[in-house]
């Protein structure tokens, strides 16, 4: 990359635009710098790294203190660097962050920083590559290979900064060295496989630890013999707790089989016992039955009558149907004579109506002459009403052409007029396109504000939500505490009263002067009394277990608690990362809460949203409206032409019009006197002729009517004469039926109607009874018979006793089901001493495999953190290889500049206390043969180390960077330490830097360099400024 030409503007000292031109340097490639201190002369540096990546060149230099003091608040701060690359020629312009007055209103709004890429073609012009900071930076890397760093190193060397890699020591030199070469790969892999090692340390401890918890747990015991005899010892509790089983299983079968014989004998007492209980039943229900005997009788005398009474249930039916048909006819003869008087009514109301119309003959044939004679002139009418409508048409077209004629005269003047304004429109284009421009600029800032707040709303409530669980779980932690001491306290009780519950049982198998099985004794003064509660093994075996659960839930909570202890610590690290980049826009916005500032950035992004789009829109407009020229004038000309042909059919419907009312008038002195108007005669003579239809629909509909209603009455008098005759036989058939029924029911044995009535059942109601009467006739027969039955079977024999036997079995019940008891629990631990031994086995696998990885990754882990012979990390080994590079290169000019004398080395000396190795410097004094550090290098010696290790340095980047070549170089004072002498060797290196054909500058107030060198770049003060331009001697 070589530079071409640099522009300042209102940049540090530097008010008034500053143009340097490089391409002035092509015969002298090296030039001098100078001015007074504090003129500037570094700030041209500044300004090149701050166009390419928006950084100054020193650390401390701030990008915000860029602007110049001397700038009004009107002027703009902006850098412009072309340069050119690859044969290709570049532009890049950068502005700062800035107040500018406000568009509207007084006071000063804060301007984003921005940037621009620009690219030159063939042709001369500049095509816009990107506009975006984000998107320029990524192309700036992608074209120069190189981040901040790394360029800084190659291009310029600054005020004692290599002499600081020089003298520094080696982890500080570790540093520099890791922000140029990007090293940080090394270091995460080795940091990846320390962790990788720990987990599986971690992994291997915890299934130890698994191994031991289970066989205690399972075993009762504590593991004193270790891991090693875990599994026989298991074994031998499994073929223990088989024999066991094999007992109690014999034990269960001689109970059962005593048990069942027992059982036999009580179910054949048992049976003797019911039927004595049966007994006593079925006579106490035998003398219930006869006390019924009476009622029974009664119910089947009443089935009885209602038989007797069933048989006149036809009589009765045909009584009752022919008392309902007369009754009916009666109704109906009764509704026909209302009918017959309403008929007759109606027929004298017709009749009268009748007359009336008969005597209006007259009026409607007088109505029916005039209507024919209006007709005749009807014709006349239309021919007047024809021309009268044309005529209003032609009024109404004339109006229409000679509105159309004005409006298209008026559109021509104002198509004139927009035509002028069209040509002034365009002066308003630059000025929008430039405001469109500020606005994208402010846009970039705030989106970039905008989403850096929001991560920080986002990454602060989890960080809350972490807080929140960390409380959580940290009292969860507390209280399973507490219940995991009260869970030890109780089993440890537990256990001791089991023991004291075994000596009771014990002492109470002692006898007098026989041995104690546990001391020998014979003599037994004080044995253990029985407590009152009894503490068995399983309830022991239980606590325990609980102890285990808890202990387990207590170290899930603390992992728990650890997890989420780590990662609010790293939240945390990242909202204050964030709140460091923002926190200037809560003082600029007067806001308190990030939340609020969130709102404010998305109203001041809404807002420039608004004018942008206010501005495209009007910008696209004021485009169109500027290329509408060509079609106004166009349509100028149609809307000419248009108004000619108006104009002609304007002058053709007037002639038209004077045709047509002469023709009119001539009609209207032909109409009648009293004539009004067309539609008002039409009108009149439609009602006459409506009247006149409406009169003889009237007469017909009368003389219908008459008709019908003097035919309707006719046929209603004869249809009430034949009713009355059929009403008289009904009621002589009705009498008839009803002598024959009363006869029978005397006959049938009743008094009366209601002794009949009374007698008479429902189906339902008869059979109920009658199975009533059944079920006691049967139950009877068989009671009777049962209690013949038992008699016979218990003849000779007496009621058994059953609450012995029964007391027997219980106790035997009792027993088998404690033998049971004990048998489940033999069998639940053979199980689970059976599911111990699979995982034991599966654990002892994962163990084993987890073992050989470690052997591999642990090994791995410790050399690539350091811990070896040489004490070298991975990463420094890497960095070692870069720095013996750089000294490879540095050499061949350290070398030269020395006479020969010195050579930078890296020593291979091992560090002291601990630390790394790999990265100490020594140099090498040919003249004495011996090694010295760097340190013991005078000003003079150190610079020219310095000089020649930066000059190494930039080769090896460049040789890293893909082979990015800079043609430009930058050394910033470190002159002035140097004898004559050195000061020509230096001189000398970097002339011979010219045959690379790069463009070196010097910054130094040596008084020799400035008459070594004969270009140079002049910087000068003043109150208004500083200014730098190029002189040649």
């Amino acid at each position: 990359m070589r530079a071409i030409r640099l522009e300042m503007h209102a940049f540090g000292p530097y008010r008034q635009k500053q143009v340097i031109d490089f391409n002035q340097l092509e015969k002298e490639p090296i030039f001098l710098i100078t001015g007074p201190t504090g003129a500037g002369k570094t700030t041209i540096f500044d300004a090149i790294c701050f166009s390419l990546y928006g950084r100054a060149s020193g650390s401390e230099r701030d990008q915000d203190s860029l602007r110049s003091h001397f700038a009004t608040n009107d002027e703009r701060t902006s850098v412009a660097f072309s340069f050119m690359l690859h044969q290709k020629v570049y532009q890049i312009k950068r502005w700062p962050k800035q107040l500018k007055p406000k568009v509207r209103g007084e006071g000063y709004t804060e301007e984003p920083a921005s940037a621009s890429l620009y690219q030159k073609d063939p042709d001369g012009t500049w095509k816009l590559v990107e506009s975006k900071i984000k998107e320029v930076n990524e192309v700036i890397y992608d074209l120069i290979g190189l981040d901040y760093e790394q360029f800084r190193k190659m291009m310029m060397i600054p005020q004692g900064e290599f002499r600081k890699l020089i003298s520094e020591n080696s982890k500080e030199r570790e540093e520099v060295l890791q922000k140029i070469f990007h090293t940080y790969f090394y270091r995460d892999l080795t940091e990846k496989m320390r962790q990788e090692s720990k987990q599986l340390q971690e992994a291997m401890n915890e299934i130890q630890w698994k191994m031991k918890q289970e066989t205690v747990s399972i075993l009762n015991e504590e593991d004193e013999e270790g891991d090693s005899n875990l599994f026989q010892r298991v074994e031998t509790n499994i073929e223990t707790q088989k024999q066991a089983q094999k007992q109690q299983e014999s034990e269960l079968k001689q109970m059962k089989e005593q048990l069942e014989q027992l059982r036999k004998e009580f179910y054949e007492k048992q049976k003797i016992n019911e039927w004595f209980q049966e007994l006593e039943e079925k006579k106490l229900e035998r003398k219930q039955l006869a006390d019924k005997e009476k009622e029974i009788n009664d119910k089947q005398t009443h089935i009885e009558r209602a038989a007797r009474a069933e048989q006149l249930e036809p009589l009765e039916q045909q009584f009752n149907q022919r008392k309902q048909e007369w009754s009916t006819q009666e109704e109906q003869v009764q509704t026909m004579q209302q009918q017959l008087e309403k008929q007759t009514n109606d027929f004298m109301t017709i009749e009268r109506n009748y007359q009336r119309e008969q005597e209006k003959e007259e009026t409607r044939e007088a109505l029916k002459k005039t209507i024919h004679e209006q007709q005749s002139l009807a014709e006349k009418l239309t021919d007047y009403q024809s021309n009268t409508d044309q005529l209003k048409q032609l009024e109404e077209t004339i109006k229409q052409l000679q509105s159309q004629e004005k409006t298209k005269t008026e559109q021509i003047q104002q198509l004139e007029q927009e035509k002028d304004n069209q040509y002034q429109k365009q002066q308003h284009i630059h000025e929008v396109t430039q405001r469109m421009q500020e606005y994208t600029h402010q846009l970039e800032y705030v989106k970039q504000k905008q989403s850096t707040c929001q991560e920080l709303i986002e990454e602060a409530e989890q960080l809350k939500h972490f807080r929140q669980q960390y409380k959580q779980i940290n009292n969860e932690s507390q209280k399973l505490d507490q219940q995991l001491t009260y869970q030890k306290q109780r089993y440890e009780q537990l256990d001791k009263e089991r023991k004291a519950h075994a000596a009771v049982m014990l002492a109470e198998e002692l006898q007098s002067d026989a041995p104690c099985p546990v001391c020998g004794s014979t003599h037994h003064p004080e044995k253990a009394n029985q407590t009152a509660n009894v503490i068995t093994d399983e309830m022991v075996e239980n606590a325990y277990q609980e102890v285990l659960k808890q202990e387990e839930e207590k170290r899930k909570i603390d992992e728990q608690l650890i997890q989420v202890r780590e990662k609010g610590e790293a939240k945390k690290e990242v909202v204050q990362r964030f709140e460091q980049t923002i926190i200037e826009e809560l003082t600029y916005y007067q806001v308190d809460t990030w939340k609020d500032l969130s709102k404010q950035l998305s109203n001041r992004l809404s807002t420039l949203y608004d004018y942008q789009q206010k501005e495209q829109t009007n910008l696209q407009q004021l485009k169109k409206e500027v290329q509408q020229i060509n079609d106004i004038q166009e349509q100028i000309d149609q809307l000419k032409q248009k108004k000619e042909e108006t104009s002609e059919r304007l002058e053709t419907s007037k002639q038209s019009y004077q045709e047509l009312h002469y023709k009119v008038t001539a009609l209207e002195e032909s109409l009648p006197d009293d004539f009004d108007s067309v539609a008002q005669f039409y009108q009149e003579l439609e009602q006459k002729k409506q009247t006149y239809q409406q009169m003889l629909e009237n007469w017909r509909n009368v003389q219908q009517q008459y008709e019908q209603e003097k035919l309707a009455l006719t046929e209603q008098q004869t249809k009430l004469e034949q009713a009355q005759i059929f009403a008289d036989t009904l009621k002589s058939t009705y009498q008839t039926e009803a002598d024959k029924f009363y006869r029978a029911i005397s006959e049938k044995g009743f008094t009366s109607t209601q002794d009949y009535q009374s007698a008479k059942l429902d189906k339902n109601e008869r059979e109920r009874l009658e199975k009533e009467i059944q079920y006691y006739q049967e139950r009877k027969q068989i009671v009777t018979n049962r209690v013949n039955e038992l008699k016979t079977a218990l003849e000779n024999k007496e009621k058994p006793d059953l609450y012995e036997l029964e007391t027997k079995i219980q106790e035997i019940a009792d027993k088998q089901d404690e033998r049971t008891k004990g048998l489940q629990t033999i069998k639940l631990k053979l199980q689970q001493l059976q599911e111990t031994k699979e995982q034991l086995h599966q654990w002892s696998k994962e163990y084993q495999a987890l073992e050989e990885k470690y052997y591999d990754v642990g090994e791995l882990a410790q050399l690539a953190r350091g811990d070896n012979a040489a004490r070298l990390s991975l990463e420094r080994f890497v960095l070692a290889t870069f720095l013996d590079e750089i000294l490879l290169q540095a050499n061949l000019r350290f070398d030269e500049m020395t006479d020969h004398r010195y050579q930078l080395v890296r020593s291979d000396e091992l560090a002291k206390r601990g630390a790394q190795s790999g990265l100490d410097l020594e140099v090498l004094d040919h003249f004495t043969g011996s090694k010295r550090s760097v340190k013991t290098l005078s000003g003079g010696e150190g610079f020219k180390a310095a000089l020649s290790l930066a000059l190494g340095m930039a080769d090896i980047i460049q040789a890293h960077a893909g082979g990015v070549q800079l043609d430009t170089l930058f050394i910033d004072e470190g002159f002035g330490t140097l004898d004559e002498i050195s000061l020509e060797q230096a001189i000398k290196c970097l002339k011979d830097l010219q045959q690379d054909h790069r463009l070196i500058g010097v910054i130094s107030h040596v008084h020799q360099l400035k008459e070594e060198i004969k270009a140079k770049l002049v910087v000068e003060t003043s109150n208004h400024g500083s200014t730098a331009t190029f002189q040649f001697d």
